[in-house]
């Protein structure tokens, strides 16, 4: 988490927290504690999901968390 947060702190977001129904974070979660470790709180950058239905947001957690597994860093450039 601290590793996020240097990169957070130096960097800026580069990528948004998804959160769905009830303020639940669907991607994101390490994200979130990063911005609170640097004292962000709610200035950290979002993005909406609640129009999705509860499946449709447990499947988009699960895709996204997925996801990650099926990448390759190219560290050639």
């Amino acid at each position: 988490m601290r590793e996020v947060a240097g990169s957070i702190s130096a960097l800026g977001f580069s990528a948004p927290i998804l959160i769905g129904d009830d303020n639940v974070v669907l991607d994101g979660e390490i994200r979130v504690e990063a911005a609170k470790l640097l004292g962000l709180g709610q200035r950290a950058v979002h993005t909406q999901w609640a129009h999705l239905s509860k499946g449709e947001q447990r499947l988009l957690r699960l895709a996204v968390n997925r996801l990650g597994e099926k990448g390759e860093w190219d560290l050639t450039n």
